[in-house]
């Protein structure tokens, strides 16, 4: 959490690995059983405020995915 809390380090970060991380927040932060845990609510906070720090200061150029499509 503390690398996203620096504009440098968070801009680093590689975009394979970055969407490796969003994805896996956005799963458990739409997982319905994550509020049932003990202190789940404060679970989630610390989730959305690490997605926060994410959107905030990960670079936002577009690159395009050099993978091709397939089956499209």
């Amino acid at each position: 959490m503390q690398a996203f809390s620096l504009p440098e380090a968070a801009g680093a970060v590689a975009e394979g690995p970055l969407r490796g991380l969003v994805a896996a927040l956005l799963g458990k932060l739409l997982d319905a059983r994550v509020p049932a845990l003990p202190d789940g609510g404060q679970l989630l906070k610390a989730l959305n405020v690490l997605m926060l720090k994410i959107l905030d200061f990960s670079d936002r150029r577009a690159r395009p995915d050099p993978s091709p499509k397939r089956g499209c």
